[in-house]
């Protein structure tokens, strides 16, 4: 039951990151047809060599991590880790082609493959870290950041303020279980730090 819960939010998530990314993409969403245009598909080719500036490719390559990310824990890890990259990174490398084929129709928009590149590297990076993240961490810190702590003192002292010597407790230690299973290093009493 806990798998298919985690499961079910995480494809709720992906979906969600696929709807923002499409939005993103088509605004303003004033679609025409280019006069004595060469075709999407040809304005895409064409742009394969251009040099994009650093401020968008990291822009574009951030804009499509959470989708690899997200859709990674969405399949879970009942296969083998180059079975959930390789689809990820295609359905990320398919969605960016689709969303700058309808750019050249977009206006203002231009079909650019070095976005395309830059959302494929993008997809790839948030794959591999979703591989890397412990699923069910993951979707536990989800639940611990709900706002119980806070109803949990109300319920306790009446007022429930930030305050409250509980509160404050109980919320650092919500944030505190998160931490060290999502990044399970602690620092020590010295000066290093060591693995828990």
């Amino acid at each position: 039951m806990r798998r298919s819960r985690l499961e079910k939010n995480f494809s709720i998530a992906t979906a969600v990151v696929i709807a923002v990314i499409m939005y993103g993409s088509l605004y303003p969403f004033a679609f025409r047809a280019p006069p004595n245009g060469l075709g999407p598909a040809h304005a895409l080719l064409d742009s394969w060599r251009e040099t994009p500036s650093r401020s968008d490719f990291i822009a574009n390559m951030l804009f499509y991590m959470p989708l690899g990310f997200f859709a990674i824990l969405a399949i879970g890890d009942r296969i083998g880790s180059l079975r959930r990259i390789v689809p990820v990174v295609v359905t990320g490398t398919a969605l960016s082609t689709l969303m700058e084929l309808a750019q050249y129709y977009d206006d203002g928009r231009v079909a650019s493959a070095t976005d395309l590149y830059a959302n494929v590297v993008g997809t790839a990076l948030g794959a591999f870290g979703g591989n890397l993240t412990d699923r069910v961490s993951v979707g536990h810190c989800f639940g611990r950041l709900q706002p119980t702590a806070f109803q949990r003192c109300s319920s306790a002292h009446g007022s429930g303020t930030a305050s409250s010597p509980m509160f404050r407790r109980s919320t650092f230690t919500n944030t505190g279980i998160c931490s060290n299973r999502l990044f399970p290093i602690r620092l020590s009493q010295g000066t290093g730090y060591s693995a828990t």
